[in-house]
């Protein structure tokens, strides 16, 4: 019997969904377990190879540029979703565990059909839900309407699957809302990958010192599914405090217009920085003395912050723009790792960080609060513990 994953991207890449997954596949190969990794191509990497006990099968070439990002990626997609539903056909045997994340959007709805028809047991790892994510998001309503049509298409394989993983509790809510049978549904917690532990000394280029300022970042993706022009709000009402400086670190789609609106507001007081590679990852977060994370209201349950966990591992404050009611801000508001404030709450957020920077001794309990919460954070460990119970268990039919 073999754990079989399926995601799109894959180590040596850098995406999240790709570290977590090569943390949990090499300590279940560890374990014994015969584990397997259907995945898209990667430039520098045959189309397979076995890597500490993990058995990888690339599946395509790499996708030639095409049109604009959106085609680009739809293509990419596209060609993953087409070569991978033969690669399982190959693969896929009686009795294996096939566990799709949800890269691409709606993977599991591919996937799902032709490994229980070739005997396979099938679970959903969800790292975010689709096609809410893209709802959500989206200001087409013509879109929001062809995308409203897959929802039903999506809960009818939630509805045949073993089980679902939702890596949070307003996820498992959501899912949980589209009658699934909550007996299927498991809360598997994500981690700060492996890799940010092994390079944790890694050195930094002179630019990241923060000489005598206390650095507020943003470090992480700028698409649009985080809610981050409440950041230059915010530096805009502390832009007479030059000992208070902010970082934005990271590349996406928001970026040019965050730069714009920087330069109208003539703000010196933030730095946009270049996306910081894996190897530096840890090193990077540990520098500044806090770190926003922020949400949009409409994406709750759909996402969750990972980089959560990144900033924890580095203990570090936080400061969560998004809506109260999250998860990310009960946890950060109940463990006391920091503050949670509306996206149009500049003022009183401002005076947050004002506390922070001020007041030393309370920075430090907070500190001391974070790195409580770091020494009881899952890790890769508990979840490839999961999956192994999950594989050893005998099929709902059996039970």
């Amino acid at each position: 019997m073999k754990i079989i994953f399926v995601n799109r991207v894959f180590w040596p890449e850098q995406a999240a969904t790709a570290q977590l997954l090569h943390d949990v596949t090499v300590r279940l190969a560890r374990r014994g377990c015969q584990v397997v990794v259907l995945t898209g191509p990667s430039p520098s990497r045959p189309s397979q190879e076995n890597v500490k006990g993990v058995r990888i099968v690339r599946v395509g070439s790499p996708a030639r540029r095409f049109g604009g990002a959106i085609i680009q990626r739809l293509l990419v997609y596209l060609s993953f979703l087409k070569r991978i539903r033969k690669a399982i056909g190959d693969e896929v045997e009686v009795d294996d565990l096939v566990i799709g994340m949800t890269d691409p959007p709606l993977l599991g709805v591919v996937i799902g059909q032709i490994a229980r028809r070739h005997g396979a047991r099938v679970w959903h790892w969800s790292q975010d839900v689709y096609p809410e994510v893209a709802i959500a998001l989206s200001s087409n309503s013509a879109l929001r309407f062809c995308l409203q049509r897959l929802v039903a298409i999506r809960d009818r394989e939630w509805h045949r699957c073993e089980g679902i993983a939702a890596i949070g509790t307003d996820m498992a809510q959501l899912v949980g809302g589209r009658h699934v049978d909550s007996g299927k549904i498991k809360i598997v917690p994500n981690w700060a990958p492996d890799s940010t532990e092994e390079h944790a000394s890694s050195s930094l280029p002179s630019s990241w010192d923060p000489q005598e300022n206390f650095v507020v970042a943003y470090s992480g993706n700028l698409g649009r599914a985080h809610s981050l022009t409440p950041i230059v709000k915010i530096a805009e009402v502390l832009r007479n405090n030059q000992a208070i400086q902010f970082w934005i670190i990271g590349d996406g789609a928001q970026r040019k217009d965050l730069e714009e609106q920087v330069a109208q507001r003539n703000l010196q007081n933030i730095t946009f920085k270049p996306p910081v590679d894996r190897a530096h990852l840890h090193a990077a977060l540990a520098v500044p003395h806090l770190h926003f994370i922020t949400m949009r209201s409409s994406c709750v349950g759909t996402v969750w912050p990972s980089k959560f966990y990144g900033i924890v591992q580095a203990e570090r404050p936080i400061l969560f723009i998004g809506p109260r009611e999250a998860e990310v801000s009960r946890q950060i508001e109940g463990d006391q790792l920091g503050a949670s404030f509306d996206p149009a709450q500049s003022q009183a957020a401002a005076a947050y960080i004002e506390k922070l920077y001020s007041e030393t001794d309370y920075y430090q309990k907070i500190r001391e609060n974070v790195t409580r919460r770091s020494s009881k954070a899952p890790g890769s460990d508990s979840v490839a513990s999961f999956w192994q119970k999950v594989a050893n268990s005998p099929p709902p039919a059996l039970r």
